[in-house]
Formats: structure tokens, C-alpha cells, sequence
């Protein structure tokens, strides 16, 4: 009995001997190597001291818009219909105009009948390229002594006998307007069997100024174009505009000059 318990004692020696030899190389194989470069990780870190409280985590700042955010596109009119050719209308018979739009673009000589080329219905001929000369317009085949004219809505030919040029300057014009055929009733004069063509000024401005133009072209043309703008006058409600232009050019055909002064004027009273 002695012997057998010192057997199995030496026994149970030698197996905790060699596990507690094994230990430390089992350990080495299955960890790996720490790297003395790389930062340090939770994990590797010590552990906390739960005697000591826990450092507080920063708030996270969180805000909110009071109101949506709102996106406004403003623009600019890129241009009147049909750059000025086509303008509306509430007029129970058919109608062309010319617009101011149009008209600006034009040469300041023009004249009211050279302005309506471009509209349908209507046939313009001029005399010389400058519009200072008059020409011919036909309306459905019917000539100018045949076309009633009005100026501000008052008549200003009754025998047909008519010089556009003579009438108004192109850069004091808002509109030209055509209405093919017979004359209305309520339309002063009764001698427009082909239509009526009325013309409108500008109306002069609540602010007083002024505008100047000055043009150059061919065949030594040239014109000065002044406007004076008298805004409100004191307390009568009343104001107009006072325009002069002076035009000369070689004539374009043959020997000669042509020249043009004229002045336009207008008062309203509200």
C-alpha cells in the first residue's frame, strides 16, 4: 500500500510539473505580439477603477432651424411678345400695333408708316432710307387717301392728303396702331374706307428730366434729339414734355441734302 500511494502521488507531481511548464508557451502561441508603435486600444487599456467615477462623455450639440429655408429666383422680362409686334388686344375688330418695345430699337428718324412695315395687312414704300420723305402705304388695296389718321385720337387729315413725316417724332411714339377697314362710328372722321392708324405719345413723366440722342450713318446723315420732361408743375396737377430734332443727310440718289427740324410737345393735367 506504501508503495502504491508513492507511485500515484509522483504521478500527479509530474502532470502539474509539466502543465505548469506548458502554460506560459500555450499563452505565447495563441496571443500575438503587441506592436510598441501602434496606439493604445480600449481594450489593452487598464481597467477602471470603480472607486472612482466615470469621466463624463461630451454633449453632442444639436440644432435645429427655426423656420425653412427659403430660395427666391427673381428675373428680368426678357422682352415683349414678338419683340414688340404683337400687342394684345381687347378691341372687338382686328388690330395691329407697333409698341414702344419696337419702336426703340428702330432708327429715331423713322416715321409712323415706315414703323408698321412689318405688320401684316399692310405695305409700306419709301422714298429714301432716312424715313424723312413720304412714302406710299396701301391697305388692302386701298392707298393713303383712303387710310383716316388720328393723333392722340383727334383727326389731323380729312382729304387724305397726308405727310407721315411731318406728324411726330418716332422717339416720342408708344404705340402705332392699324384697324383694317371701314372706320369705326365712334371714331372722329369718316374718310378711313382702307382702315385707321392712330398714334400715341408718351405720356410726360411725374419727375422732371431729360434725354438726348445723337445718330450718324451713311451719306453724311445725322440727327440730334432732345426732350425735356417739366414733372409736376408746383400744385396744378399739370406736366408735359417739350422734344426738338434736327436731321440732315445726302440725299442717296442724286444731288442734294434733306433736312428735318421739328418739335413735339404734350401737357396733361390730372
Amino acid at each position: 500500500m506504501p508503495q502504491k500511494s508513492f507511485s500515484r502521488f509522483s504521478l500527479l507531481s509530474t502532470t502539474a510539473l509539466v502543465v505548469a511548464c506548458l502554460a506560459p508557451a500555450i499563452y505565447s502561441i495563441g496571443a500575438k505580439a503587441a506592436d510598441p508603435t501602434a496606439p493604445a486600444t480600449p481594450a489593452a487599456q487598464a481597467p477602471a477603477d470603480p472607486s472612482k467615477p466615470a469621466a463624463a462623455k461630451p454633449a453632442v450639440r444639436v440644432e435645429k432651424a427655426e423656420k425653412p429655408e427659403e430660395v427666391v429666383v427673381t428675373g428680368a422680362k426678357y422682352g415683349a411678345t414678338g419683340a414688340g409686334l404683337l400687342a394684345n388686344s381687347t378691341d372687338i375688330k382686328s388690330s395691329v400695333a407697333s409698341t414702344a418695345e419696337y419702336i426703340a430699337t428702330q432708327p429715331p428718324t423713322e416715321n409712323p408708316e415706315r414703323l408698321l412695315a412689318l405688320q401684316p395687312g399692310i405695305v409700306v414704300a419709301a422714298q429714301d432710307p432716312y424715313g424723312t420723305e413720304p412714302g406710299n402705304i396701301t391697305v388692302r388695296g386701298l392707298n393713303l387717301n383712303e387710310i383716316q389718321w388720328l393723333y392722340e385720337g383727334s383727326p389731323i387729315t380729312n382729304d387724305g392728303t397726308f405727310n407721315s413725316t411731318e406728324a411726330v417724332d418716332a422717339p416720342n411714339l408708344v404705340e402705332v396702331r392699324l384697324n383694317p377697314g371701314s372706320t369705326n362710328f365712334d371714331k372722329p372722321g369718316s374718310s378711313g374706307a382702307a382702315g385707321t392708324i392712330d398714334m400715341l405719345l408718351r405720356n410726360p413723366p411725374h419727375q422732371a428730366g431729360g434725354y438726348a440722342s445723337f445718330s450718324y450713318g451713311s451719306y453724311n446723315s445725322s440727327q440730334e434729339f432732345f426732350r425735356l420732361d417739366t414733372g409736376d408743375i408746383g400744385d396744378t396737377g399739370v406736366r408735359g414734355f417739350v422734344s426738338f430734332s434736327n436731321f440732315f443727310g445726302d440725299d442717296w440718289r442724286g444731288p442734294g441734302t434733306t433736312k428735318r427740324q421739328h418739335i413735339d410737345s404734350k401737357f396733361v393735367k390730372d
